[in-house]
């Protein structure tokens, strides 16, 4: 019966083929273009089969349970499965293919290292069988539940078609990205491992090795010639690096002991250490110890007697256990086994050997590496040392011209304060003498005014006529002048007294005055102070003669100063020093037309003021 459903299915498909060929031609079809074709009702009336073209229920072209079919086929779905099941061929054939490699690597790798690898790599294709077949397992479940149900998510069940909604395609993009990430990460790591695999055989394989490998073409142990090359290689191979290695270490302890001797009494240590380790190592020839060799020598007793079938059984219980004789054990003949065990072992100390130096080497080139940094640091932290060192010393040499400059201006300052306290005192004193002198120059011209006008009045009664004077008494009028008085004597006025005599005049009759002095003696001052009052008052002397001597005579006043290390300083210590001298002149009567007065700054003449007479 099954055979004459799957005929009947083949010819109908074959009938309506032409037909679906031409429709997949056009880019759109339309519902009205799709050939109807009648429902075939199979004779037992279990299944009823409906081929509407591309897009019809299923039917032949996968329904839900493929060739059985059904009404109730997913839609719109037959290219895309045809197109898949291409891709699970053409993959199952890569897969078969690769598989096929892998055996033919597996019997040459089970002839070159042995039925571990062997039985290591077929385990790992018999996993990787099995995680390909559960995987497509789980892919067809999940093709059957998507009939059913279009997805998880509400959002993407609410669409029309087979849309998603953005959050679902998100996921779906960064999914298959992963996927496509680990499939090309497999890759590459399959590809390295191989590459590394066949480079280790390479390397196994090379001729020429001078540890005593097997040549090509060689069979059985290897010969007595052969270890003691390798020997002999490997002991002058050990001197070397030692020497090499002791020479360093000798120069960086140097260096080391020098920057931080902590540091170099922990190497010292650990290099005595390892200095006795190879002392022993030495003294056995570089060979390992007993134990090491009982060990190895039991462990390969064992794997001999595993490789010739001889290994014991797993030990069972006295009561489980049935009486039986020992077989004969056969008695070795040749004394290849041995030969090769000792190779091993030889190897296996060889090997123990190297990575103990690798564990100092490493060590000291972690030492030196620590080493370098700390004197790379050290050089760096002296620079900036040597830097900010430079700096301070920058600092104290301006902090110390500052302090002296300092004083100065403090002691420039406390004189400036002084002179100024000076100057306001006598400003003020100047003020009082210039009121009171203009009080007393007024009642000098008033009294000299009314002395003038009573000697006019005076004058003119005396050159008068005794007959036109008026009559100056009372009751005398024009009319009674019948009575005549005598006039009044006149009053003798007291004869005037000389005047004293001045320290420059003679005592003629006609005194002739004393020639001026071109220059007067100057005047000397304290440091930072603009007044002597006992050489003032003998100036105002000598200029007030020189002038009466020569009244167009002109005072010239010069004041000098070097009481500061700054010119400007100096140059106003000197003008008040001849300010305040020409002051008092024109206090004291001396015309201040007539005096002109400057200062100078860093004189040869010192702390002084000159006084000149200029005709």
């Amino acid at each position: 019966m099954k055979f004459l459903k799957l005929l009947l299915l083949t010819l109908l498909a074959l009938a309506i083929q032409p037909t679906l060929s031409a429709q997949e031609t056009t880019s759109e079809v339309r519902p009205d273009a799709i050939p109807v074709i009648t429902p075939l009702t199979d004779t037992t009336g279990e299944v009823e089969i409906d081929a509407r073209g591309p897009r019809g229920k299923g039917g032949f072209f996968r329904g839900k349970g493929g060739f059985k079919g059904g009404p109730k086929g997913r839609p719109g779905l037959q290219d895309r499965r045809k197109h898949d099941d291409d891709d699970d061929d053409d993959r199952d054939e890569k897969r078969r293919s690769d598989r096929d490699d892998d055996d033919d690597n597996d019997d040459r790798h089970k002839k070159d290292h042995g039925k571990k690898d062997h039985d290591d790599r077929k385990k790992d294709h018999g996993k990787r069988d099995h995680d390909h077949d559960k995987k497509k397992a789980a892919d067809s479940k999940k093709d059957g539940e998507k009939v059913a149900k279009k997805s998880d998510c509400p959002h993407c069940n609410k669409l029309s078609s087979n849309k998603k909604c953005p959050t679902c395609e998100k996921k779906a993009a960064l999914a298959d990205k992963k996927k496509d990430s680990d499939q090309k990460k497999d890759v590459v790591d399959r590809k390295l491992a191989a590459v590394q695999k066949k480079k280790e055989t390479d390397t196994a394989k090379k001729p020429g090795q001078p540890f005593g490998f097997r040549r090509p073409g060689q069979k059985g142990p290897p010969t007595a010639e052969q270890r003691a090359a390798m020997q002999k290689h490997y002991q002058n191979m050990q001197k070397q690096h030692l020497a090499e290695v002791q020479k360093q270490m000798a120069a960086r302890a140097e260096e080391l002991k020098k920057r931080d001797p902590k540091k170099y009494e922990e190497m010292k240590k650990h290099f005595d250490q390892m200095q006795k380790r190879i002392a022993e190592g030495q003294a056995r020839g570089f060979r390992p110890s007993p134990e090491q060799q009982e060990a190895m020598r039991n462990r390969f007793e064992e794997m001999r007697k595993q490789r010739e079938g001889q290994a014991r059984p797993p030990q069972q219980r006295p009561s489980d256990r049935a009486p039986q004789a020992r077989p004969p054990q056969p008695r070795q003949t040749d004394r290849a086994p041995q030969a090769s065990v000792d190779v091993e072992r030889l190897r296996n100390a060889l090997r123990e050997r190297e990575q103990e130096l690798d564990k100092v080497r490493k060590s000291l080139d972690l030492a030196h590496r620590e080493l370098g940094k700390k004197t790379d640091r050290i050089k760096e932290l002296e620079g900036h040392v040597a830097k900010h060192q430079a700096e301070v010393n920058r600092a104290r040499e301006i902090m110390k011209k500052a302090e002296e400059g300092y004083e100065a201006y403090q002691k420039m300052a406390s004189a400036l304060s002084g002179e100024k306290k000076k100057t306001a005192m006598l400003q003020n004193q100047l003020k009082a003498v210039e009121t009171q002198a203009k009080a007393y120059v007024e009642k000098v011209q008033r009294e000299a005014r009314a002395a003038v006008e009573a000697a006019r009045r005076k004058a003119a009664e005396d050159a008068a006529p005794p007959s036109s004077r008026r009559p100056s008494g009372p009751g005398s009028s024009g009319r009674n002048s019948g009575i005549s008085r005598k006039p009044e004597p006149k009053k003798s006025s007291p004869p005037r007294k000389p005047a004293p005599k001045k320290p420059g005049e003679s005592t003629g009759s006609s005194p002739t005055p004393a020639a001026a002095p071109a220059e007067i003696s100057p005047i000397e001052y304290s440091s930072k102070s603009a007044v002597n009052y006992d050489e003032r008052d003998r100036v105002l002397g000598q200029v007030k003669s020189a002038l009466e001597n020569n009244p167009g005579a002109k005072i010239e006043i010069t004041g000098h100063a070097n009481d500061s290390q700054y010119d400007q300083v100096n140059r106003d210590i000197a003008e008040n020093r001849a300010k305040f001298l020409a002051d008092y002149l024109r206090l004291n009567g001396v015309s201040p037309d007539a005096i002109q007065h400057k200062g100078i700054g860093n004189s040869s003449n010192g702390r002084k003021v000159v006084i000149r007479i200029a005709e």
